[in-house]
């Protein structure tokens, strides 16, 4: 059968096993926690207790979570070589710069996930985590058999963040 494991060698796997990442916070901070940073702009919960929603409201929310999330991008681009050489591995600095992109990706999102959350529309809000989680586990499967070793953790990521911004809109 097809081990995910087995396609990397044991360095390629510490760098980029989600277990290892969580424990050095990158992983977690850029990955999963992305839309909870941009959301706790204090604009989903503005968005979410209004009553009546405006169109130029929608696009400051819009317009202030990408510029936060490019930010967030520029400081993981800038902590990346440092984080490297701290851990003495090269390959770090490309996954964080990777990884951060997930700021940005997440930022077409997070205003249209919280118009549905505010809908209470469970059903779709489930329907896009399940897909673009299944579009994660396809991008990395299918990387890790072209031979892209630790970068298909990585792209499974970000596309996943990237299925997840069109799903929502």
């Amino acid at each position: 059968g097809f081990s995910f494991d087995r396609r990397l060698d044991p360095l390629e796997y510490a760098i980029s096993n989600p277990r290892i990442l969580d424990n050095i916070a990158i992983r977690t901070f850029v990955d999963e926690y992305s839309d909870a940073w941009l959301g706790n702009l204090g604009l989903g919960a503005a968005l979410i207790q209004r009553k009546e929603i405006d169109e130029e409201y929608l696009c400051t929310a819009f317009w202030s979570t990408l510029m936060v999330s490019a930010g967030l991008f520029a400081a993981g681009a800038i902590i990346a070589p440092f984080a490297a050489m701290f851990f003495k591995e090269e390959a770090i600095t490309g996954i964080i710069i990777f990884l951060s992109l997930n700021f940005i990706i997440s930022s077409f999102s997070t205003v249209h996930a919280t118009i549905l959350f505010k809908q209470i529309k469970q059903k779709s809000i489930a329907a896009v985590e399940i897909s673009s989680r299944l579009v994660r586990i396809f991008t990395m499967l299918t990387c890790a058999a072209m031979g892209m070793r630790f970068w298909s953790l990585v792209a499974g990521m970000i596309i996943e963040r990237a299925a997840k911004a069109v799903f929502y809109w």
